[in-house]
């Protein structure tokens, strides 16, 4: 049998509760930069029925994501002058984006440059209009 020194014992439960405090200091570190991603590095969802109706809002960017229902359009867009918000296109606004390529980077290059906006007409339908149809 081995012999516990009671300063054995001490050093042992010392070093338990330095590589807890050790381990719990790194898990709240890594929480809080999750938290500064998550807080910080994408716009606030929104869904299109809570827009404000009748106002062109403008369109920074038109990116596909992948999400456990498959392939999706995000819009990211200008929202009463506050931080950059955003919202999925519904499947059958996105579908035609999704399939047709060069209809997507046409759309996205408008985004880009500024000249792409859309409006919500009332009961989540959205409408695109660029600035010179406006």
């Amino acid at each position: 049998m081995a012999s516990h020194t009671p300063t054995a014992t001490v050093w042992s439960l010392l070093n338990l509760k330095v590589l807890h405090y050790t381990t719990t200091k790194m898990a709240l570190a890594n929480i809080l930069a999750l938290n500064k991603l998550s807080n910080n590095g994408y716009p606030e969802v929104v869904k299109a029925i809570n827009l404000e109706e009748n106002v062109n809002h403008k369109i920074s960017n038109v990116k596909i994501v992948d999400t456990k229902y498959g392939q999706k359009i995000v819009i990211d867009l200008s929202y009463n002058d506050k931080d950059d918000v955003c919202f999925y296109l519904s499947s059958k606004m996105g579908n035609p984006l999704l399939k047709d390529v060069e209809l997507l980077n046409h759309t996205n290059k408008y985004a880009n440059e500024g000249k792409l906006f859309c409006k919500h007409l009332g009961k989540g339908i959205i409408n695109f209009v660029t600035n010179e149809s406006i």
